[in-house]
Formats: structure tokens, C-alpha cells, sequence
């Protein structure tokens, strides 16, 4: 160590110190943001990167960090190519919030299934609208969360009208969003329920 040290000390006073840097990945550089003689400290001088991978870096609002979780499917939409929705898979949720803007959020990592040969006229950089699908049901009986009531003892109701009149039935309620949520069961599709005094169809 003393003699590597000694020796790096020579190559400053003669002003001809050579750094090695040593990548922490494979991959191809694509940016060289320094020059031959230029001082540098902390800054970034090369921007290296996996091209063998198509990654999506998101940040999620952190209410939404117990939702998401590696292995959860995804939608991405880049805004340069709206016609098109990408398919892929969260392969990374990091443990910590990071601050994004003026707020914290979550950042996640999604791998993109498509190979990136077909990627290849796509810019690094570009920015997407991305949904995570956390839960999904498949020919679900949906209604309008405005038409489930509670019962005193806080099981899930709604009120189903049958000609000319209204039935109480308890139902069990699956997946919901702040819209609409699945029945599981105690509703058949195409049966009609009371909305605030509206009625509702909802199959």
C-alpha cells in the first residue's frame, strides 16, 4: 500500500495521475460528459447502461406502497407512441421512499417483455403512463360503490328492485377502486339496485 501510494504520489507531482474506473455492470456507455484536462469531483462523467434489458423506472404514491409488490403485472403507455400499450412485470420495489418533486414516493422497477430489438428506434428517457395491477377478476358482476350500504352490524348490503319492489340483500364485495366493486355473491347480472333513489343496471 505504501509503495502504491508513493508511486501515485510521483504521478501527481509529474501531473500524469490515471484513474482506472471499473463499471459495476456490463454494458455499453453512452454518454462521456468530461474532457481531456477538465477538473472533476463528484460529478457524473459517464452514463453506462444495460442494453440487454428494458427497464421502467416508476414512482408510485407512497399511500399506494403496500399495493404494490415484485411480481405484480403492468401497462405502459409512452407518450411518444399512445396507440400502443407494453406489457411487463415489477421485478424491483425499493424498501425506502425517495423524494420525488416536493413529495415522497416509491420507486419500482418494471421489466418490459418485449425484446429490446423491438425497442431499438425508442429513446432512453422517454416518459410513460403506467398502471400496476395489483389484484384483477374476470367476468365480474360490478356495481357502483354508491349503491352498497352497511348493515348495523357492518356487513355489505344493497337494495334490489324487483318490479315495484325493493329487497334488502346482503352480498359479499370483492375488488374495488373508488368507482365500482365486485359482488361476489348475493347479486345476479342484470339485476337492477337503488342508487341514492336512482335506479342502477349494472351486469
Amino acid at each position: 500500500a505504501l509503495a502504491k501510494a508513493e508511486a501515485e504520489l510521483k504521478l501527481i507531482e509529474a501531473g500524469e495521475l490515471i484513474l482506472d474506473l471499473a463499471s459495476p455492470i456490463d454494458g455499453t456507455v453512452l454518454t462521456v460528459d468530461a474532457q481531456v484536462g477538465d477538473r472533476i469531483n463528484d460529478q457524473t462523467i459517464l452514463t453506462i447502461a444495460d442494453l440487454g434489458q428494458s427497464l421502467v423506472e416508476v414512482y408510485l404514491d407512497e399511500i399506494d406502497s403496500a399495493n404494490v409488490q415484485v411480481g405484480d403485472r403492468a401497462e405502459l403507455i409512452f407518450d411518444v407512441i399512445p396507440e400502443r400499450t407494453f406489457s411487463g412485470e415489477v421485478i424491483q420495489v425499493d424498501p425506502e421512499l425517495r423524494n420525488v418533486g416536493n413529495a415522497q414516493g416509491v420507486r419500482a422497477l418494471v421489466l418490459l417483455e418485449e425484446p429490446p430489438s423491438s425497442l431499438v428506434n425508442l429513446p432512453l428517457g422517454l416518459n410513460a403512463t403506467v398502471d400496476i395491477i395489483a389484484e384483477e377478476a374476470a367476468n365480474a358482476v360490478l356495481v357502483t360503490i354508491q349503491a352498497i350500504e352497511q348493515d348495523s352490524d357492518g356487513s355489505d348490503l344493497v337494495y334490489v328492485i324487483e318490479g315495484e319492489q325493493v329487497e334488502m340483500r346482503l352480498i359479499q364485495v370483492g375488488l374495488k377502486d373508488a368507482t365500482t366493486a365486485e359482488i361476489i355473491t348475493g347479486l345476479e347480472p342484470g339485476e337492477r339496485v337503488a342508487v341514492g333513489g336512482l335506479n342502477f343496471t349494472q351486469e
